[in-house]
């Protein structure tokens, strides 16, 4: 499984850790929530009642970039999700 990044390209970390999987030869599947009715859904879909999002909540945030990776794992921590990535744990 290739890991999923839902986010937005109006949202600056977005963009940012979209930019460093590039540069890094990393391969996502990219699905941006603010051009595709059809992402929102589903990542509404995710969010709702999901403990990943929870700090995101409290601090009145959207919880973009979210990463789901190829082992499963869940996560809106931009610097775990590149690290996992970097050393290997990419499935293309």
């Amino acid at each position: 499984m290739k890991t999923i990044v839902y986010g937005s390209m109006i949202c600056p970390d977005t963009r940012n850790i979209l930019e460093l999987f590039e540069k890094n030869s990393i391969e996502v599947e990219f699905k941006d929530v603010t051009a595709e009715l059809a992402n929102l859904k589903a990542f509404i879909n995710l969010r709702e009642g999901n403990k990943t999002f929870d700090k995101a909540r409290l601090t009145n945030k959207i919880g973009i970039p979210y990463f789901i990776l190829p082992d499963g794992k869940e996560t809106i921590d931009e610097a775990e999700a590149l690290f996992a990535l970097m050393a290997g744990g990419n499935l293309g």
